[in-house]
């Protein structure tokens, strides 16, 4: 549901609650994962290799070892990608208007019979949170979907959407969420 910082907030607790016991590690690489989607990638793989370092005989650990040495290193873009998201921004004290835009872009989506498209809430970083319109094939279609959603349609009773929203590859997305360079990207 997005509730990162209460969620570390109470695993930091359950860490110092268990230290020495066997799910302490399984606490820590939760703790790792956490931090990351709080504060992006530098803070992960500082988590991570803390992780690795502290348990390196544990399954955790070297879980964080792997993640730290073989995943982390393939969050590269790709532009030839056939898997794109349509974006609307929203501040984190914008909750309820995230959730009835939802609402408004599913209605919009079933009206034009995209009912195969999904829409989310994702949370970015404490401040932003992310309207997100997954399923779409191509930037184009990203871009063509948002300039439907934001024009009147004949035969429409719908409001024409008003936000500007923005496409995304998936992969890309992937490396704003980790890296938390949202504004890198869109001054690209």
């Amino acid at each position: 549901n997005g509730y990162f910082d209460e969620a570390l907030i109470q695993t930091e607790k359950y860490i110092d609650q268990y230290t020495g016991e066997e799910i302490a590690p399984k606490f820590e690489l939760l703790k790792a994962t956490l931090i990351g989607k709080i504060q992006g990638y530098e803070a992960y793989k500082d988590a991570l290799n803390y992780v690795a370092l502290n348990y390196p005989n544990q399954p955790e650990g070297k879980q964080a070892e792997k993640i730290y040495s073989q995943d982390l290193p393939k969050f590269v873009a790709d532009e030839a990608s056939d898997r794109w998201k349509l974006a609307y921004s929203f501040a984190s004290n914008e909750e309820d208007l995230a959730k009835d835009f939802v609402e408004e872009v599913k209605e919009h989506l079933e009206e034009m019979a995209y009912g195969n498209l999904k829409v989310s809430i994702d949370y970015y970083n404490p401040e932003l949170r992310l309207v997100m319109v997954h399923g779409l094939r191509s930037k184009l279609g990203a871009r063509g979907l948002g300039g439907r959603l934001s024009e009147e349609r004949k035969g429409s009773k719908l409001k024409p959407i008003k936000r500007t929203g923005f496409e995304i590859s998936s992969p890309n997305y992937e490396k704003v969420l980790i890296h938390k360079n949202l504004e890198e990207y869109l001054n690209q």
